[in-house]
């Protein structure tokens, strides 16, 4: 029902409600296609972005939590902008991953890497790009509409066994230019600190010799003057036959220990344009976004609450330096921290467009481009103050990594809708192609002659000098997805449903023998409300009894994995004294290697 003011007045008040055709008329987007939500057969959720939306959280889909039956997600790591990890209906995968299908605006957004559960927990930075959606701004974001069951999510094929989740993205509306701006700051406190010994009682017990000194290393290691900002501003507006919206985003955050921030800054557009009548509709959506990062070790926050409190902070020799411990496990958790430089710079970028050619009232076919990529400069410097410089008697220690990954996206469809008499039926029917390209180039050097140059004069150390070594590695791969969808979808008398769904898909990881694959869906409901003896009955406002089955697959494994390859096994010295690169197999071929198939009912 539509919300109203009514001013209180004595007496008896009569107020009507009046329906809400906005919800009346709610859909359902299914992967393609759009649903009357009267009409869908299959097991889905949607979520507004306002309803998930919390302040401070890098990344929206760690809001998920809790908000729809079946959906797990379980925030493992501390560190900014590290993906949860979600499941839809649980964890049923033997090798692939668990992970669901994200899907912007009609395009795939595909984990650009591959992350277990316990790498998202170890604090390693690879675990800063694996969120699907790590690219968009939570402010930019309409909805979440959650595909549970297999015929729903099957006409995404061999990626969509675990479930897709399907984001649409605000747009521009008729009307007055409109400017809107969202802003916040924040401030992080630790609400539980471990119970660790104090200097008394630590020695009390005899833990260790007393060095002279007081420290608690614990809280050496908090930021507590930290403090984050955002600042969101959007621009939006249009007439009848064009609608705009332009939207801008600054995020700085410090980090509750002394090593992590983040900074985020970026912008995005789009438009919708239709033209010669109604004939033909353009949709277009163009952004980028850049985050600058600086990660922590958080192995340092146990080896406070284990460490020596009598340990000198400063080196007592030379107090302008961090002090270095010996001892098995033993060091500075401070001067960890504080000599190394352990940063990462990211950029985004998507870009899509969509063309739509309304034919007849009946019958529409659309086109749609899209061009999504991600640019990954790591960053390292361990100078020659750090533990790990003086146990390994190196001058500094530098690492440069890039890393790229760029996808293309190509999808054709048609739509056909009619109705006879009682009987609706619509028809869907297309074309799917996507590529994924991925290369990578990291270079290594140690033993500087300063650190005054850290990691941008790489050349200048002799660390790689030595016989055997070299320093630098790169790699490149590619992949491709190809897939014929076609769904039908049948109306009786709005009282009886069918949804028949099957995809025809080919990818070119899986063996020589099972290139193709097969994957159909089918639902089927009954709106018993819809009965005289149900009608009546002023409880039930609707009532649907219904029935899925669906197929799904999983190809979460590396590429080339069908493949036989052989690895580069390092360098070996000789007898003649000569170091030698050696080679070997790595992979045995495997021609009927494919996806993981899973049958779901509903």
């Amino acid at each position: 029902m539509k919300a109203q003011e009514v001013s209180i007045k004595p007496g008896t008040m009569k107020i009507v409600m009046q329906p809400d055709a906005e919800v009346l008329d709610e859909v359902v987007v299914t992967g393609m296609t759009k649903v009357d939500k009267r009409l869908f057969t299959g097991a889905a959720d949607r979520l507004t972005a306002a309803s998930v939306k919390l302040d401070g959280l890098p990344d929206i889909s760690r809001g998920l939590e809790g908000r729809s039956a079946g959906v797990s997600v379980q925030n493992v790591s501390g560190t900014f902008g590290t993906a949860p990890k979600i499941r839809v209906r649980g964890a049923t995968s033997i090798y692939g991953n668990s992970k669901p299908l994200w899907v912007v605006d009609g395009v795939i957004m595909d984990d650009v890497v591959e992350v277990s559960a316990d790498q998202l927990s170890s604090g390693d930075a690879v675990t800063l790009i694996s969120s699907a959606i790590a690219g968009l701004n939570a402010d930019d974001i309409e909805s979440f509409q959650i595909l549970k069951d297999g015929s729903a999510a099957a006409i995404y094929g061999s990626r969509a066994a675990n479930g897709v989740i399907l984001v649409q993205t605000k747009k521009g509306k008729a009307g007055k230019v409109s400017i809107s701006y969202d802003g916040y700051i924040d401030h992080d406190m630790v609400a539980n600190q471990p119970e660790a010994l104090s200097v008394d009682e630590f020695l009390a017990h005899e833990r260790d010799v007393d060095f002279g000194h007081r420290v608690d290393w614990y809280d050496k290691l908090l930021n507590k003057s930290n403090l984050g900002q955002s600042h969101y501003l959007a621009v939006s507006g249009g007439g009848e036959n064009l609608t705009f919206r332009a939207s801008a985003n600054y995020k700085k955050k410090d980090g509750l220990d002394i090593a992590s921030s983040r900074k985020e800054y970026g912008v995005r557009m789009g438009f919708t344009a239709k033209t010669l009548e109604g004939l033909l509709e353009i949709q277009g959506n163009l952004s980028t976004r850049v985050i600058n990062e600086e990660y922590v070790d958080y192995g340092v926050f146990q080896q406070a609450v284990k460490l020596n409190p009598t340990h000198p902070l400063m080196d007592e020799k030379d107090p302008s330096k961090y002090s270095t411990l010996y001892g098995f496990d033993t060091y500075n958790p401070v001067g960890w921290l504080k000599d190394k430089e352990d940063g990462g710079d990211r950029q985004f970028s998507l870009a899509d467009f969509k063309v739509k050619l309304n034919i007849l009232p009946t019958l529409n076919t659309e086109l749609s481009l899209a061009r999504q990529s991600q640019e990954y400069f790591k960053r390292i410097y361990v100078n020659s103050n750090h533990k790990e410089s003086i146990d390994n008697m190196r001058s500094g220690r530098g690492t440069l990594q890039e890393e790229n990954y760029t996808d293309y996206t190509l999808e054709w469809i048609g739509n056909y809708f009619t109705t006879i008499d009682k009987h609706t039926i619509k028809l869907m029917a297309g074309y799917s192609y996507q590529e994924f390209n991925h290369r990578s180039f990291s270079s290594e050097n140690a033993n500087f002659p300063s650190d005054a140059m850290s990691y941008n004069n790489l050349e200048a150390g002799d660390w790689n000098m030595a016989a055997g070594r070299l320093g630098v590695s790169s790699l490149k791969e590619k992949e491709k997805t190809i897939g014929f969808p076609a769904r039908l979808i049948y109306n009786y008398d709005d009282t009886y449903y069918l949804t028949a769904s099957v995809r025809y898909e080919g990818n070119s990881k899986f063996g020589a023998n099972h290139k193709w694959g097969w994957f159909p869906a089918a639902s089927a409901a009954w709106r018993m409300s819809s009965l005289p003896a149900i009608k009546n009955i002023e409880a039930i406002n609707d009532l649907k009894l219904r029935f899925s089955y669906g197929v799904t697959g999983r190809s979460g494994f590396p590429k080339y994995s069908a493949l036989a390859r052989y690895e580069q096994g390092g360098y070996w010295l000789d007898d003649n004294g000569q170091w030698t690169q050696a080679w070997g197999p790595t992979n045995n071929p495997n021609p009927d290697l494919h996806w993981e198939k899973q049958i779901s009912y509903n």
